[in-house]
């Protein structure tokens, strides 16, 4: 389809609206099913309604220039946002990836929980190290499967390499 039909289709499609669903009894003018799914896809992702991620943020670009392709980056239960649409491989990020993916996302979120909770270093570094972790994500505020995550024990055995302007994101290298 041209743009200049599409953008006519999209015109009709948001104008016809009213009669979405409705039985008008008239036959001809009535909406096809396929018509209400393009219908449903206009609406439904219509301004105010849609999911925008800024692939092009001071975050992106530096999990792009410093991480490398074997680099696994821990974070907390991200669904759809600039870290996990950046491409990084992520320990766990939202359960449902890692789980889709066929990896074990209880045992997963068991070790993200004591990595992110726990008051020894020394717990810290070999939960870190058995699960080949590189960096560590730390977001202001940020829980994982209901814990209150603890900055103070990753912050004080690891190196941090980022942090956003505002301070709300840090990142941490593990490795050396």
């Amino acid at each position: 389809m041209g743009s200049m039909q599409s953008l006519e289709w999209e015109k009709w499609a948001l104008r016809d609206t009213e009669n979405y669903g409705k039985d008008t009894g008239n036959s001809i003018g009535d909406i096809s099913e396929c018509d209400r799914d393009f219908v449903v896809i206009i609406k439904g992702n219509g301004p105010g309604r849609r999911v925008t991620i800024n692939m092009n943020s001071e975050l992106t670009q530096w999990l792009e220039e410093n991480l490398e392709k074997n680099d696994l980056l821990l974070t907390p239960e991200y669904s759809m946002n600039e870290v996990t649409m950046s491409g990084a491989m992520l320990y766990c990020g939202w359960p449902y990836y890692a789980w889709s993916a066929g990896y074990d996302t209880n045992y997963r979120a068991a070790q993200a929980v004591t990595i992110y909770t726990t008051s020894d270093s020394e717990t810290l570094k070999k939960t870190v190290q058995q699960e080949k972790i590189t960096y560590i994500l730390f977001e202001e505020g940020s829980e994982f499967e209901q814990q209150e995550c603890r900055e103070e024990t990753i912050a004080a055995a690891y190196e941090k390499v980022y942090e956003t302007q505002d301070g709300r994101i840090r990142i941490y290298k593990t490795t050396e």
